[in-house]
């Protein structure tokens, strides 16, 4: 019995084993198509183990999916990083709204973590946070081989054009104001998260 969030479904197994402590890793390009994986760890004895990601299971076990229905998740998941509360509650209630599921982190330090241990479609973040900002948050992602790929949409309320080449230099996708109708954001992601679904597919 697996419970996430508010709901709680079954899943059957072979065996039951134990608890384990691991290091979880991103399942790359050429792994990452795989469906309900969240990302990779290594056993003891040096074995490759897929992880499963309990969030799309659910997302698939509500809404009748089955597993061999096709690469992608039943929604594309997006981490939105901002230590601005209102801000990180606006932008993720526009994006939930348009049918991804979100998840959200309160600066560039929880992000970074939490991109360890899931997996995820595209981050929108803000650039002014504690211990980890948005530029630094950029350059972790893009040093990562398999995170290099991933969808990041800046989104701030410092728009100059210095700031805008920064960000664009950093690494970012795209910069979006604060000020900006959310629509944007969300059409921005759609067209991100598709490039890329679409490069999978043709690697």
């Amino acid at each position: 019995v697996v419970k996430h969030g508010e709901h709680t479904f079954v899943l059957t197994c072979d065996r039951l084993i134990g608890p384990r402590t691991i290091v979880l890793r991103p399942l790359g390009p050429v792994l990452g198509a795989l469906p309900f994986y969240a990302g990779v760890t290594i056993s003891g004895a040096g074995k490759a183990q897929l992880v499963l990601d309990v969030g799309a299971l659910c997302d698939a076990a509500q809404s009748g999916e089955r597993s061999n229905a096709g690469p992608r998740r039943a929604r594309a998941r997006v981490l939105v990083v901002d230590d601005s509360r209102l801000a990180r509650e606006a932008a993720a209630r526009a994006i939930a709204g348009a049918g991804m599921s979100v998840v959200t982190a309160e600066d560039g330090f929880e992000a970074w973590e939490l991109l360890g241990e899931r997996r995820f479609d595209a981050v929108v973040t803000d650039l002014e946070m504690p211990r980890v900002d948005g530029f630094e948050l950029l350059a972790r992602v893009r040093r990562e081989p398999t995170l290099r790929g991933l969808p990041i949409i800046v989104l701030s309320s410092r728009s100059s054009h210095a700031t805008r080449q920064r960000v664009l230099e950093a690494g970012a996708d795209q910069m979006i104001p604060k000020t900006s109708h959310r629509r944007a954001l969300v059409e921005a992601l759609a067209t991100l998260i598709d490039v890329r679904e679409g490069a999978r597919r043709e690697a």
